[in-house]
């Protein structure tokens, strides 16, 4: 909702409609390029753009915390999957085509091209349609995993699971592949990534975003919040780009010189989890440390290489109130979240990405979270302030949490 349409305006009417808490969701329907045109994708943003005409931006308000997902929504590159930009952009392709499935005369599940237009939503009303991305899904289901199964073997399941669907969707638009006809959007994408023949880390769309945030002079707090081993790569590129030193953006000064905001990232840390209840969740704040299968082991772990005053916070009521009051003192931080535990559980919510919602509307902080698994993947772990109890997705999709489209953001 926000992100994607930064991209397109510099993030000033769709950071509005964040600042308002608004539902409103991107291109409902009929966002599509035919993939054809060269000028594909920027028929899609346009019409996602005029959806929602320029409005000032609120000063007042409480303050924005907001979480953003790292793979495929700020950067476009997955270390925890082995893929680089292209494989990704290819991912991204195959979560917008469109088709139908069909039984060969071998009985194996096929998936034929519609030749509709490209679109992040279904296009039309057509309940038949579906994304080549989902089909794999399809394919190659998540296994059964009994509790007979050691956490390593579970992990391990996933994996080959992963690992099926990429190497159909990584290589989508390839010769020869089943989406080798979207080429020329993938050539459109690509190009979007390159600025004087280097290629970017965190796509342009991000930096105008932060921008657009400083104009605003609304106090903010940006969190990323990753599954893979790239807070250093995006602090190298975060700090070119505060420093004034980034190609796209040499004029930009957020070093925290001559008064300027500071913008690099002031802290990391490491969750962890054992499981789906409080005492299972933990946060280690400081540089990224192993992560182990339990809590208890990664405390031992963590106290052998820090020290047993180890900064840490545990459980959900002390995380909530971190990240309520404790991120604000901090304009920006980078955590790594547990991706054995997410995988090692089916990749279900309980063990995802933690964060807390209040429903009432009295916050003083308002945090919102950016990912582009959201609602294709239990990617979050969204809980009642008060209760701590799961919040359904039909809550939380545009009031607390937005699904980011790549497609959309990365287009300038």
């Amino acid at each position: 909702l926000m992100f994607q349409l930064s991209a397109v305006r510099g993030g000033q009417f769709s950071l509005a409609l964040l600042l308002r808490h608004s539902r409103c969701a991107l291109g409902a329907g009929r966002n599509a390029c035919t993939p054809t045109a060269s000028c594909a994708i920027r028929t899609m943003a346009s019409a996602a753009a005029a959806r929602f005409p320029p409005c000032e931006i609120s000063r007042s308000g409480p303050r924005l915390v907001l979480f953003f997902d790292v793979n495929k929504t700020v950067i476009m590159s997955d270390p925890v999957q082995g893929k680089g930009p292209c494989e990704v952009l290819n991912d991204v392709i195959a979560e917008a085509a469109w088709g139908r499935t069909y039984t060969d005369d071998s009985g194996a599940l096929q998936w034929r091209d519609a030749n509709v237009a490209l679109s992040v939503e279904p296009p039309g009303d057509d309940p038949s349609l579906v994304s080549f991305a989902a089909f794999t899904r399809v394919l190659y289901p998540k296994p059964a995993m009994g509790p007979e199964l050691s956490r390593d073997k579970r992990i391990d399941l996933m994996k080959s699971v992963r690992e099926h669907r990429s190497k159909l969707t990584s290589t989508f638009t390839n010769d020869g592949c089943t989406g080798s006809r979207y080429k020329g959007i993938f050539d459109e994408l690509a190009s979007q990534l390159e600025y004087n023949g280097t290629v970017d880390v965190i796509i342009p769309s991000f930096f105008r975003l932060l921008l657009s945030l400083h104009a605003s002079e609304r106090e903010f707090t940006i969190v990323f919040r990753t599954f893979g081993d790239d807070i250093d790569r995006i602090r190298a590129d975060l700090d070119r780009f505060c420093e004034g030193k980034h190609p796209r953006f040499p004029s930009t000064s957020f070093d925290g010189s001559h008064g300027r905001q500071d913008l690099r990232i002031s802290e990391e840390g490491s969750f962890f989890r054992s499981g789906a209840s409080s005492d299972d969740a933990v946060l280690i704040r400081g540089k990224a440390v192993a992560q182990r299968a339990t809590i208890q082991e990664t405390i031992e772990a963590v106290e052998q290489q820090i020290g047993r005053n180890a900064p840490m916070v545990r459980g959900f009521h002390e995380l909530q109130r971190f990240f309520e009051s404790g991120l604000t003192a901090r304009a920006v931080t980078a955590y790594r979240d547990h991706f054995a535990c997410w995988s090692a559980n089916k990749e279900l919510a309980p063990y995802a990405k933690i964060g807390f919602a209040d429903k009432s509307g009295r916050e003083n902080t308002l945090l919102l979270f950016f990912d582009d698994n959201f609602k294709v993947k239990e990617i979050l772990d969204l809980r009642s302030r008060d209760t701590f109890e799961p919040l359904p997705v039909d809550v939380t999709d545009g009031t607390f949490a937005v699904k980011v489209e790549p497609l959309h953001a990365l287009h300038e």
